[in-house]
């Protein structure tokens, strides 16, 4: 028989997991354009939710990638958010 006729099934169950490490990508990328970040600062980067970048910012974190700072900043809702910054300096990245 000519059953031949693509199963967009696949494709959809592959790009699922792609999305995770592509946002944590992302959220790394922000964090070192802006040197340190709060979870909201990263998400308006991002341009995702909130939620989401503290969920990706957390696996960096335990991925070892990103440390925690001494510092605190206000975020949109007026409360202290905990600043994050990258663990080490890319040498490429000329800060």
């Amino acid at each position: 028989s000519m059953s031949t006729d693509p199963e967009p099934t696949p494709q959809a169950a592959e790009s699922a997991p792609r999305r995770g490490p592509s946002l944590r990508r992302r959220v790394w990328e922000a964090l070192n354009k802006l040197g340190d970040a709060t979870d909201y600062e990263l998400s308006v980067e991002c341009g995702i939710l909130r939620s989401s970048a503290a969920k990706r910012r957390q696996e960096l974190v335990d991925l070892g990638h990103v440390i925690e700072t001494p510092f605190r900043r206000k975020t949109d809702t007026g409360s202290d958010a905990i600043v994050w910054r990258p663990s080490y300096v890319s040498p490429f990245s000329g800060r």
